[in-house]
């Protein structure tokens, strides 16, 4: 998964009202590298990563 890849998805998702923007860069880019050398390539665990993202950056 490139950065471009991982944009498409953040967009998608922001069209699905799901707020990816705020997500912490450092944990974004390890999911990035991750994927990109095949040490995260089951798309649940890819899934349940991108959630983790996201309620780490929710407001409290």
């Amino acid at each position: 998964m490139s950065a471009v890849v991982f944009l498409d998805i953040v967009v998608f998702l922001d069209i699905n009202d799901v707020d990816m923007v705020d997500v912490d860069q450092d944990e974004a880019y390890v999911l990035v590298i991750d994927v990109a050398t095949g040490a995260a390539d089951d798309t649940g665990e890819i899934a349940a990563r991108l959630r983790v993202l996201r309620e780490a950056s929710a407001p409290m």
